[in-house]
């Protein structure tokens, strides 16, 4: 679980667990914006405020409204345009546009699709709605109003930058390998389509081969050296598909280990060498700490939408604890090497792993056995 970090504002402390206003935690919340975020490689989140009925509202009548921050989670291609700015060795967002699509009532029974362009910039908002005119597509201003915040309240989550607000998905490879997967496992229920059903061949018949009536507890008697027998597929080509499925499907699971590998920082000293492995980050934890700082970034906004003093700060801490250390990197690379090959079995394999405690204490080896072989026969 996300956690705050001792010292957190308890006016901040209150927001986390309610954080959309839709009765998610922030948990929940974040959950779906990492699981986004290793899909496409970038997720965003913008902190929001709901307007006051009151030109110019206090504290006290925030707390009487029950107005609050709340963050609202936004796709990639929800994100149709922005404009940044370098400040100091920061890039910084001066204008975001994102698109919404709701469904509002229309009529008693019906529902219809609104789609609307929130403009964020620094010093005002403005939302843009689509509406349809005499078959004419126009956009209307719905609302608009200042910003006040000096910024845009809108923070990224990354798990696989190339750039500012660019990405490439970190599973990619093991998404075009699921792709490679598909067309293994279609061609594979093809060919158990033909095999499956055999071929009646016959010679000598003559023109009373169209009117034989063929099936069983039926006795076909031709002319004299006629020949009528089945003609069945070898099953060769079966079991070779079978094996690029197992295949891939090993590598397939051993590619999820890649994310838990130290990254290649090139050269150690032997003072670093000397250091406790477990201290090495992977990619996975890197993204993790990330994430960490973008909730940090996120509270602080709240924090700024609450007027609350400058003092007043929230951190949270995200469980990074899944790393791999250099030496059982090292061993595990032999391993699936080894896999791979065919030099150990499955069982071997697991064992292995869980000696390293890469695997859980209770991992079940048969149980895990009668799975995979559910899985090999869904996939055949």
């Amino acid at each position: 679980p996300i956690v705050l970090r001792e010292g957190a504002d308890p006016r901040l402390a209150s927001i986390v667990e309610d954080i959309d206003r839709e009765g998610r935690k922030l948990n929940l919340f974040m959950e779906e914006v990492f699981r986004t975020a290793m899909t496409y490689g970038l997720s965003h989140i913008l902190v929001d405020m709901p307007k006051s009925s009151k030109p110019n509202p206090t504290l006290a009548d925030d707390i009487a409204e029950n107005r609050r921050p709340y963050w609202v989670h936004y796709k990639p291609r929800q994100l149709i345009g922005y404009k940044s700015r370098r400040v100091g060795s920061q890039q910084m967002l001066t204008q975001v546009r994102l698109r919404e699509v709701t469904m509002e009532e229309d009529g008693d029974y019906g529902e219809r699709e609104v789609v609307r362009i929130r403009e964020i910039g620094l010093t005002s908002y403005t939302i843009w709605r689509q509406t349809v005119v005499d078959g004419v597509t126009q956009w209307v201003i719905e609302d608009s109003g200042p910003m006040t915040l000096g910024f845009v309240p809108f923070f990224t989550v990354y798990t696989g930058r190339t750039g500012f607000q660019l990405a490439t998905p970190p599973l990619e490879d093991l998404a075009w390998m699921n792709v490679a997967h598909w067309q293994s496992s279609s061609d594979q229920r093809n060919i158990l389509h033909v095999a499956r059903v055999p071929i009646l061949f016959s010679s000598g018949l003559g023109e009373e081969a169209d009117k034989l009536v063929i099936g069983p507890n039926r006795h076909i008697q031709g002319p004299e050296n006629s020949t009528m027998q089945y003609v069945e597929h070898s099953g060769a080509a079966i079991d070779s598909g079978r094996q690029d499925l197992l295949d891939l499907e090993d590598n397939m699971r051993l590619m999820g280990l890649e994310l838990l590998m130290p990254m290649n920082g090139g050269g150690q000293t032997a003072t670093a060498k000397a250091l406790d492995y477990a201290d090495i980050n992977s990619p996975l934890q890197f993204m993790a700490l990330g994430m960490q700082d973008v909730i940090d970034l996120a509270l602080w906004a709240s924090a700024r939408w609450m007027n609350l003093p400058t003092t007043a700060t929230a951190k949270v801490k995200v469980n990074t604890d899944f790393g791999i250390t250099l030496r059982d990197a090292a061993d595990v690379q032999g391993l699936i090497q080894a896999r791979i090959a065919g030099e150990i079995s499955r069982e071997t394999f697991w064992r292995e792993l869980k000696r390293r405690n890469i695997l859980a204490d209770d991992f079940d080896e048969k149980a895990e056995m009668l799975l995979v072989q559910k899985e090999e026969q869904e996939a055949m």
